[in-house]
């Protein structure tokens, strides 16, 4: 468990300096910026204990097969893994990872809070809420994960990062906090359009 908890964590370390949370960006945007960021090192992490259990160690993987939040992430990989088992199957099985974690509203619902509580926070400091100056966009977010040769994971496969599937579903409870926050700041938020990042 803790070799899988350690995966994950490192996963994170390469998206600190461009990836992390940003005032500049919009709500809606900062809720798909930190969903996409955990999404990519949980699906890394998977990949991780794949290669850990085919070197013969399989403890890590068999933690997160087993575990109640995120095991159906494992079996993501596995069954996409099994149906081309080859160092590009490996690639689309990390993808098919990255994928499901979008689809536990549990999940979503957990992190989605983090960012609402994470605005409420900054609403109350000395600069507060500001007009949105950056937006996302698919080539900006398919940095978030690189493989070991530095390659972006998510350049090609799959869907836009910006697609509905990533970005929906926020729940009824989040987005009235979402709206609160955004009520009680309004007089200091003048809405601007903002800027594409790439």
């Amino acid at each position: 468990q803790k070799v899988a908890f350690l995966a994950h964590e490192l996963s994170h370390v390469p998206q600190h300096d461009t990836y992390s949370d940003n005032r500049y960006f919009p709500p809606g945007d900062l809720i798909l910026l930190r969903r996409v960021r955990e999404a990519a090192a949980e699906a890394l992490a998977t990949r991780i204990a794949w290669q850990l259990r085919a070197a013969g160690h399989p403890e890590a993987w068999n933690e997160k097969a087993a575990d109640r939040f995120y095991g159906d992430i494992a079996r993501a990989f596995a069954a996409a893994h099994d149906t081309l088992p080859t160092p590009l199957g490996e690639l689309i099985a990390t993808r098919a990872a990255f994928d499901r974690w979008f689809a536990m509203p549990g999940r979503l619902d957990l992190y989605d809070r983090m960012t609402a509580d994470h605005l409420r926070r900054i609403s109350g400091d000395r600069m507060g809420l500001v007009s949105p100056r950056k937006a996302l966009t698919h080539a900006f977010l398919a940095g978030i994960a690189r493989l070991g040769g530095g390659d972006p994971l998510f350049s090609t496969m799959g869907r836009r990062l910006t697609d509905d599937y990533y970005r929906g579903q926020i729940s009824v409870r989040n987005a009235a906090l979402l709206e609160c926050v955004l009520e009680s700041a309004g007089a200091r938020v003048d809405p601007l359009p903002p800027e594409p990042i790439t």
